[in-house]
């Protein structure tokens, strides 16, 4: 079975394929999910896109991905911000939210005798492609936490205050 809205679908096995061609003016959305849920007794969460995708076999895969980010901008035009996740919640009720994560990375722990090599909670690729590029960048004077060891390869640069606890005495540390 295949769900296709507009014109031209793919050929290939997509399960839902939304394609259609807007001009003009627009506020728009691919995929839009505006469900109204009200918790009843043994309720456990909500997603809008859950990515449960199950994988067996002994062939190997090229990839995998829950969600995919992949626009194509060829305008001549200007996009002031184009981001490929953006976590914009409202807190609009009188109860508390404990701990609000925009972003959550969980650990994955092989279970069935396999091996993960290399385990990334996040990767960026070297970002050479703008002006300025930055693999993070926090705005303002939010602090950051880091519960391990934080390695740096390279320069390192504090601007500002910085307090140094622990430091080994090497001739090569020059403070």
């Amino acid at each position: 079975a295949k769900l296709s809205v507009g014109t031209s679908p793919t050929a290939d096995d997509t399960l839902f394929n939304a394609r259609r061609s807007i001009t003009g003016a627009i506020n728009s959305h691919g995929y839009r999910d505006e469900s109204a849920h009200t918790p009843g007794a043994g309720s456990t969460g909500y997603a809008a896109f859950d990515a449960e995708y199950s994988m067996a076999g002994g062939q190997s895969y090229d990839h995998f991905a829950g969600f995919q980010n992949r626009p194509v901008f060829s305008g001549s035009g200007t996009i002031t911000k184009h981001r490929g996740f953006w976590s914009l919640p409202t807190h609009a009720g009188t109860g508390t939210l404990t701990s609000l994560q925009h972003f959550y990375v969980a650990n994955a722990a092989p279970s069935g005798g396999g091996a993960i090599t290399t385990q990334y909670g996040l990767y960026v690729e070297s970002l050479t492609g703008g002006a300025s590029n930055y693999a993070i960048y926090t705005a303002g004077t939010t602090p950051s936490y880091f519960g391990g060891a934080v390695q740096v390869s390279g320069s390192f640069r504090a601007d500002g205050l910085s307090a140094f606890g622990n430091v080994a005495t090497n001739s090569a540390y020059q403070v």
